[in-house]
């Protein structure tokens, strides 16, 4: 999800303005890949300056903007940056809808994640893991292909029982990350 930042830069203690930042470097914490394309740099006024990073789930970058030659301080000139997904619990949440079909026998789940309020469509695969009662596992289901982040995931001949109740959970992974749903109670008449 796209964020805006800003940086404060200073010339021997002053803000600094009329500058045009680079990035000296700029990479992925976990791979040390360098991120492409770099996010460029607007005047705010008074020595800020805005850009825009657009993270995924669960990364994190690291890198040194670059005030410019003018800044004849190099503890001013180059200026440290540290963004990550860190909002994760807050904003985000894992969804798993059980659907049956009486006349097919057949337990479906629609799995997704939304981030933002936006469902997240870079999840790899999806899980499901539904228990009886006594919360003792029944049977899992997965799978590694979605529609715009929508996971379809079914089990024929489920095995379960009307008038009995069972849990299901969904787990999503995204950039190795797991993500986990609250329990869905699923009960049939």
């Amino acid at each position: 999800m796209s964020e805006l930042r800003t940086v404060y830069i200073s010339n021997g203690g002053s803000a600094a303005t009329g500058l045009t930042p680079t990035w000296q470097s700029l990479k992925n914490v976990a791979t040390g890949a360098n991120i492409t394309p770099q996010p460029t740099f607007a005047e705010v006024g008074g020595g800020f300056y805005r850009f825009t990073v657009d993270i995924g789930v669960g990364i994190q970058w690291c890198g040194v903007i670059d005030g410019g030659a003018t800044i004849t301080e190099p503890s001013e000139r180059y200026v440290p940056f540290m963004a990550g997904d860190s909002d994760l619990a807050k904003n985000t949440l894992v969804f798993c809808t059980p659907v049956y079909d009486e006349t097919s026998d057949t337990l479906t789940f629609f799995v997704f994640m939304l981030r933002d309020g936006q469902i997240v469509t870079t999840a790899s695969d999806a899980e499901v893991s539904v228990y009886d009662s006594g919360h003792t596992l029944l049977f899992t289901v997965s799978g590694s292909s979605s529609t715009n982040g929508v996971f379809v995931l079914s089990k024929n001949t489920p095995g379960i029982d009307s008038g009995e109740g069972y849990y299901c959970v969904g787990t999503i992974t995204v950039n190795t990350i797991d993500f986990v749903s609250v329990e869905t109670m699923l009960t049939l008449d």
